[in-house]
C-alpha cells in the first residue's frame, strides 16, 4: 500500500513539474519567436552604406544596422533594431538592402526582430501610414 501511494505521488509530482516546464517553455518561445506585424519606413536621410558589423570579438562582415520606429495596427510604436548583411558577408541571406524611402513589414516579438520584408505603401493600413508619414516629415 505504501509503495503504491509513493508511486502515485511520484507520478503526480512529475506530471505537475512537467506541465510547469512546458508552460514556461511555451511562454519563452512565444516571447522570443512569435512576432507581431509592425510597419516602418526607412527615413530619406538614413545612411545605408554597409559598415563592418561586430558581434563581440567577431567581425560579421559588412552590413547595415537599422534602428527604426515602427507601428503596429493598433498604432502602438516600438523602436526595432535589426541587421541586414551585404553579399560580401558570411551572414548574407539574399535580402536586398532596404533603401531610404522603402516601407517595411517587420515581424517582432517582445524581445527581438523575427524577420522583415518590403511592403508596398498601399498595403499599409491607413492609420499606420499616417503615423509613419508624420515621422517622415
Amino acid at each position: 500500500m505504501r509503495r503504491r501511494l509513493a508511486f502515485y505521488l511520484t507520478v503526480g509530482v512529475s506530471l505537475v513539474l512537467l506541465s510547469a516546464f512546458a508552460l514556461v517553455a511555451k511562454q519563452y518561445y512565444n516571447d522570443h519567436y512569435v512576432g507581431s506585424d509592425y510597419y516602418a519606413m526607412i527615413p530619406t536621410d538614413y545612411d545605408v552604406s554597409p559598415q563592418a558589423i561586430p558581434d563581440g570579438n567577431i567581425d560579421m562582415g559588412p552590413g547595415v544596422e537599422f534602428e527604426l520606429p515602427a507601428y503596429n495596427e493598433e498604432g502602438e510604436v516600438a523602436v526595432l533594431s535589426f541587421r541586414v548583411f551585404s553579399p560580401e558577408s558570411d551572414f548574407y541571406h539574399g535580402d536586398d538592402m532596404p533603401q531610404p524611402g522603402d516601407y517595411l513589414l517587420i515581424k517582432a516579438s517582445k524581445h527581438l526582430v523575427v524577420g522583415w520584408d518590403f511592403v508596398e505603401e498601399n498595403k499599409i493600413p491607413i492609420p499606420v501610414l499616417s503615423r509613419i508619414s508624420l515621422l517622415a516629415s
